[in-house]
C-alpha cells in the first residue's frame, strides 16, 4: 500500500494495524529516534507497539533487531523484552511504498508495562546492581547470536568512537568543541588499539535510562521492569554494553561514580570482567558520552525542531566537567569490587588529567569539585 503521506500518521498506523495485523484499535504517537513510532490500544485492553522506519533504513539491520527479539523468548531476559508479532501472512517486516517513490518498514511488538527509568530519581544500591546483573546476562545469552546485520557501521560503535570527529564542527561552544576533540584524539591514540583484544559479541548497545523501564515493588521499591528499542544491536566490544549503561545512568546524579560502581558490581558478579576490560571501562564510559553529544549537536544541526535529540545533551556536558575535576583520590572509597578497584582507579587518574590538559573548558581539581564519596 501507499502512505497517506510523506510522513506516518496515527490514521496511517492504525490503517497498517488493520491491514496487515488484524489488529483494530486506537493509536497514539511515541517518541523515537529513528523510527515513527505508535502505541496500537484495543478495546480489549490489548496494547501493540507499532514502528515504522525512516526511509533508507537497511534491511537487515531491521531484521537484526527481530531476530535478536526471538532469540532472547527461551533466554534468563526473556520477560524483560518485547515479543514480535508476525503479520497475518506471516511476515515480521512489511515494507510500503510511500508517496515519493521511498520504502519503509513496518513491525509490531508487545508493549511492556513500565516507566522510563529517566523519570525516577530514586535508584537504591540493589535496584543498580540487579540492573548490572540483568545487562550481564543479556551478552551471555547474546554470546550465540550473531546475524550479519549486527555487522554493519554506524557511528554508535564505540570501537570507533574517534571516527565521528568529523562531526564535532556542529558542537556551537569552542571550548566544548576543543574538550571534545581532545579526548578523542586520546581515545584514538590510547584506547582504540587495545580493543581488538577484548571480548567482542552483538549488544543491546543502547541501555539508556529511556529504554530501562522500571516499576514499584509491593514496598515501593524500583524493580527493573523492561529493556526495550534493540534498534541499535550492534557486535562490538561486549563490555561496551556495560560502559554505555553506566555513561547514561551517571547523569545528574548526586555521586555518579558511586553509582557506575554499583552498576559495574552487578556486572561483574554475573560476567567478570577481565583485566583489560576494567582498565578500559571508564575510557568508554566518556567516550559514550562523547559520542552522544556529538551525535546530538549532529541531530539538531539537521533536524533543528527534534526535541528527543535534546533530551540528554545538556546533563552529559555537566558530567563532563564533573569527570574532568575528579580528584582521583577520592575515588579510592567507591563501593566496588575489590578486584576492579585498582584498574579503575588507574584508568580514572589516567583520563581525568588527559582531559584537563590545556582545555579551557576544563577546571582543576579540588576538595569542593571533586565527586564526593559515599557515607561509609
Amino acid at each position: 500500500m501507499q502512505a497517506r503521506s510523506p510522513t506516518p500518521t496515527i490514521t496511517d498506523a492504525e490503517h497498517l494495524a488493520h491491514e496487515h495485523w488484524g489488529l483494530d484499535g486506537q493509536a497514539t504517537s511515541l517518541v523515537g529516534y529513528e523510527d515513527h513510532n505508535f502505541l496500537l490500544a484495543s478495546g480489549a485492553g490489548d496494547r501493540w507497539v507499532l514502528k515504522i522506519s525512516r526511509e533508507g533504513v537497511d534491511e537487515r539491520a531491521l531484521d537484526c533487531q527481530i531476530q535478536v527479539l526471538k532469540f532472547l523468548e527461551e533466554s534468563a531476559v526473556a520477560l524483560l523484552v518485547q515479543r514480535v508479532r508476525p503479520a497475518a501472512d506471516g511476515r515480521c517486516l512489511i515494507p510500503i511504498e510511500t508517496g515519493d517513490g521511498g520504502l519503509r518498514w513496518v513491525r509490531v511488538f508487545s508493549y511492556l508495562e513500565g516507566t522510563p527509568l529517566a523519570k525516577r530519581r530514586r535508584r537504591p544500591r540493589p535496584f543498580l546492581e540487579e540492573i548490572g546483573r540483568t545487562l550481564a546476562r543479556l551478552d551471555l545469552a547474546l554470546s550465540a547470536f550473531d546475524h550479519p546485520g549486527a555487522h554493519r557501521h554506524v557511528p554508535w560503535n564505540i570501537e570507533r568512537a574517534h571516527e565521528i570527529g568529523r562531526y564535532a564542527e556542529h558542537i556551537p561552544d569552542p571550548a566544548q568543541r576543543e574538550m571534545v576533540e581532545r579526548h578523542l584524539d586520546q581515545f584514538r591514540s590510547q584506547v582504540a588499539p587495545r580493543l581488538a583484544g577484548l571480548g567482542h559479541g552483538v549488544i543491546h548497545n543502547d541501555a539508556n535510562d529511556y529504554n530501562l523501564l522500571v516499576r514499584d515493588s509491593a514496598d515501593e521499591t524500583p524493580v527493573l521492569a523492561g529493556l526495550v528499542d534493540f534498534g541499535d544491536c550492534l557486535h562490538t566490544v561486549t563490555i561496551a554494553e556495560l560502559a554505555i549503561a553506566a555513561a547514561y545512568l551517571m547523569l545528574d546524579r548526586d555521586d555518579p561514580l558511586t553509582t557506575a560502581a554499583h552498576l559495574t558490581a552487578g556486572y561483574h558478579s554475573v560476567r567478570p570482567l577481565t583485566a583489560p576490560e576494567q582498565g578500559l571501562l571508564f575510557d568508554l564510559i566518556v567516550a559514550r558520552l562523547v559520542t552522544s553529544v556529538i551525535m546530538s549537536a549532529r541531530g539538531l544541526h539537521l533536524e533543528p525542531d527534534n526535541e528527543y535529540l535534546q533530551i540528554s545533551a545538556q546533563p552529559i556536558w555537566r558530567l563532563l566537567e564533573r569527570l574532568a575535576r575528579i580528584d582521583p583520590d577520592r575515588s579510592t572509597s567507591w563501593t566496588f569490587p575489590a578486584s576492579l578497584m585498582c584498574a579503575f582507579q588507574l584508568s580514572l587518574m589516567s583520563l581525568s588529567s588527559r582531559m584537563r590538559l590545556g582545555s579551557g573548558f576544563m577546571v582543576q581539581s579540588s576538595s569542593r569539585d571533586s565527586i564526593t564519596r559515599p557515607p561509609p
